[in-house]
């Protein structure tokens, strides 16, 4: 459950797809409500799908099966988005911004981007040469080569696509397709048996017109630290780490002498301006983010004093 009434949380992370992206919003909206950074980090699969396709197919309701089949669809979408994240969201909730927020995993780039057009072409080609339209495991089961009776009864082992892809695995081959229908140039049908055609990009893509670079993440992380500290680094840029640890001790003593949780007392965002100006004077300890006369004169005198000693120690 998410019914948390903290302003601190700074980061949120999800072991699994949510259903929708209203669960998503509201869950990964708990983190940064205080205005400092924080981070929120989504990890999904295939199986995540399933699930959440067998939970929606309980309910007896029809018209209510499709609407949130519909509305997980989105989810996956975002899942295997290449572009901004946040305008993703935005655009679903009717709200508009800029293209890029310069913020998420896909705007920071901490992913390398593998160029993908000749699959992505076979994948195209696949779905146009079937006279009729199929699901996404049909097509998976072409460009593998599988030869099981369901593609010989419709003699869709007879096609030029069919084991075109068979040095790939079929998780790879489900990842493009999966990308496709995100980034618009495959359409995923509604209802019980959702199939494929092509979108209005597709075209472009089969003429060798377009580029198709899909985002790839390496199981192993380390290849992304190096974004990240940068960004760190960034982020910290122009206050002591140090000084921020000291101020949180003390106000973890206060909040335990009050019998509060140590927000209450001051959040993270104000003893990070606190440690930006280093105030040693009433105005200026009024000047921090966050802090009013009721807060300077509880918790005023503490903290002017350890950021005093702080400067002196280190003789700033």
């Amino acid at each position: 459950g998410m019914g948390i009434d903290k302003s601190n949380v700074s980061f949120v992370l999800h072991h699994s797809m949510p259903k929708d992206m209203e669960s998503y919003y509201q869950e990964a909206g708990r983190a940064g409500r205080d205005g400092s950074d924080a981070e929120c980090i989504i990890f999904f699969s295939k199986k995540d799908i399933m699930i959440n396709k067998y939970l929606i197919e309980q309910s007896e309701n029809t018209e209510l099966q499709e609407r949130n089949k519909e509305k997980l669809q989105v989810m996956i979408n975002y899942c295997n988005r290449k572009g901004c994240l946040r305008q993703f969201i935005l655009d679903y909730f009717g709200e508009y911004g800029s293209q890029e927020c310069h913020n998420c995993s896909n705007c920071l780039k901490v992913h390398k981007e593998a160029d993908i057009t000749i699959d992505a072409q076979k994948v195209l080609s696949c779905i146009a040469r079937c006279k009729i339209s199929y699901g996404s495991t049909t097509i998976n089961k072409i460009l593998k080569g599988r030869n099981d009776d369901f593609l010989k009864s419709r003699n869709l082992n007879s096609l030029s696509t069919f084991g075109i892809m068979k040095d790939k695995s079929e998780r790879y081959i489900s990842s493009v397709i999966d990308f496709l229908i995100a980034e618009g140039c495959i359409i995923r049908s509604d209802g019980q048996y959702p199939t494929l055609s092509l979108g209005s990009s597709a075209n472009d893509i089969l003429r060798n017109k377009k580029t198709v670079l899909m985002p790839v993440y390496e199981t192993d992380l380390n290849n992304d630290d190096d974004k990240r500290n940068k960004r760190q680094k960034e982020y910290l840029t122009g206050y002591s780490k140090e000084l921020f640890s000291v101020l949180k001790k003390l106000r973890r003593e206060i909040a335990d002498e009050n019998h509060v949780p140590p927000f209450i007392i001051f959040s993270d965002a104000t003893l990070t301006d606190m440690c930006k100006k280093m105030p040693l004077y009433k105005k200026d300890f009024l000047s921090v983010s966050g802090v009013g006369e009721v807060k300077y004169k509880k918790y005023g005198d503490a903290f002017i004093e350890a950021i005093n000693s702080f400067k002196n120690y280190y003789n700033i």
